[in-house]
């Protein structure tokens, strides 16, 4: 069950645990990268061990100079 939170949802559309980066595609379908060492994992199942490929997440973003990218990820 997701929480009633105000993440935006999504789901991750790839991870590579040992690089410790990935993608979350959002509602509309636009893949976002993460990584991490930028990301904060929130919430109960905040850690990397719950990531995985189509897992569904809330994510929060930011923009740098690099383009958009998550900065906290809560696995529901």
């Amino acid at each position: 069950v997701e929480e009633n939170d105000l993440f935006p949802k999504g789901s991750v559309s790839n991870f590579y645990p040992r690089q410790g980066y990935g993608a979350i595609k959002d509602a509309k379908g636009v893949d976002l990268y993460f990584n991490l060492d930028e990301a904060e994992l929130v919430g109960p199942k905040g850690d990397k061990k719950y990531l995985g490929a189509g897992k569904r997440v809330g994510f929060d973003r930011s923009r740098t100079s690099e383009g958009e990218r998550i900065i906290k990820i809560k696995v529901y």
